[in-house]
């Protein structure tokens, strides 16, 4: 049975249908959800949102005579949670980590052009020139996640086939770091994110970087990169299993439809599955040698039909997408107010009011003087985002408001 309750009367076990909202204009990503604890309740309420409608054939039934406020004082996770979020050291300020990001960026893709080009004659990966840079990006992460983001919107197509592979680590970072993983853990699986492509050093350059469709048989000599590149691995000493499962199975997919074995969901490591989401994410985002970028909101559209069709993992894309953010950093935003601006930083309380880079006037027609503007302020409540914009359409060029320097 489909019935309107309250908020506060809902329950760990409690399936919401409808929560009377557009999509984005909730938590979650989705407007069916299953309450698994009391810490989903919390970020429900927080949201402003008071009632909505659940499927007791789905789920448990609200405790009619039992409301949320008399039995949260049992359960701590909502509290707990949300208490370890306040007590988190505030990130290092934007400005002051993008010059650092910008160095560790760069170093970084010194690094994986460096090792491709050693390991192209068949020599083992050395793993103490990855761990250093590995170190780096996850410390910017911990400073600002902000920052190396940031810089993600910054294209550059002759640098598309090494920049992919940092900025595949960074997305991976950011995604375990929002999941909060060991940091032990988290430093593995963003080493294999950086090393996902490493068998394309021995796949013919022609092909790499050719501007036209594959045809069926350069196709079947690209998806070889997979186990070319766990053959490198087989060569390195200390490689853990996480590394070798994402090198080999990103291009595996949960439908069985994948390369190079035709994995299906339960054999498919979790490192391969999160960097599958992260790979496809940036390299649709990224103007490549055969297609124009898209927009971020798009492709996370896209990565989320993915999922609902059992291509991707589901649960892991909602959480990527709450990981980039409802809107990433360099997405072009429409206000409300008729100003254009770039989202310069994410809100994780609210991920509905980031802090917009304001650069044009769709009213008069014409660019203004770039400022930014916090939308979660006294200020910035009077604006309210309400659609996103191609750059393009505009001939505004993102690199002019987003550069680091």
């Amino acid at each position: 049975m489909i019935k309107k309750v309250k908020v506060d009367d809902l329950r760990p076990g409690v399936f919401i249908t409808d929560f009377g909202r557009k999509w984005f204009k909730h938590p979650f990503i989705t407007n069916k959800v299953r309450i698994k604890n009391y810490a989903m309740i919390e970020k429900i309420r927080r949201s402003g949102i008071q009632e909505v409608f659940i499927d007791t054939t789905r789920g448990l039934d609200v405790i009619e005579h039992f409301n949320y406020n008399e039995i949260r004082k049992y359960f701590s996770s909502a509290d707990q949670q949300f208490a370890e979020d306040l007590n988190k050291p505030k990130p290092t300020p934007l400005f002051k980590e993008l010059p650092q990001a910008k160095i560790i960026r760069q170093e970084a893709y010194n690094v994986i052009k460096n090792l491709s080009a050693h390991v192209k004659t068949g020599r083992p990966i050395d793993l103490k020139v990855v761990t250093p840079v590995v170190d780096d990006v996850l410390e910017s992460v911990s400073r600002n996640q902000d920052a190396l983001m940031t810089l993600l919107t910054i294209k550059n197509r002759d640098q598309y086939t090494y920049m992919h592979s940092v900025n595949v680590s960074v997305l991976m970072a950011v995604l375990l770091k929002s999941m909060y993983f060991p940091p032990e853990k988290i430093k593995d699986l963003t080493t294999g994110a950086f090393l996902h492509d490493i068998g394309k050093s021995q796949i013919p350059i022609y092909i790499i970087n050719k501007t036209a469709p594959l045809t069926s048989k350069e196709f079947e000599i690209m998806k070889r990169h997979a186990e070319i590149g766990l053959k490198l691995l087989e060569k390195t000493e200390d490689i853990s299993q996480d590394i070798k499962d994402i090198v080999y199975q990103h291009h595996e997919r949960l439908d069985g439809l994948g390369y190079p074995k035709g994995l299906t969901e339960k054999e498919i490591s979790f490192g391969a599955k999160a960097t599958a989401i992260c790979d496809i994410y940036d390299a649709m985002t990224n103007d490549r040698s055969y297609s124009n970028a898209r927009s971020s909101s798009d492709v996370l559209r896209y990565l989320f039909e993915l999922g609902h069709q059992n291509i991707l993992d589901f649960e892991l894309v909602q959480k990527f997408i709450h990981a980039v953010g409802v809107y990433p950093i360099g997405t072009l935003v429409r206000l409300n107010s008729g100003f254009l601006g770039f989202v310069v930083e994410t809100n994780k309380h609210d991920p509905l009011r980031p802090v917009v880079r304001l650069v044009y006037d769709t009213r008069h027609n014409m660019p203004i003087p770039s400022r930014d503007l916090d939308l979660a302020s006294t200020v910035g409540h009077l604006h309210e985002i309400v659609d996103t914009e191609s750059p393009l359409e505009w001939n505004i060029k993102p690199d002019e408001f987003l550069k680091a320097s």
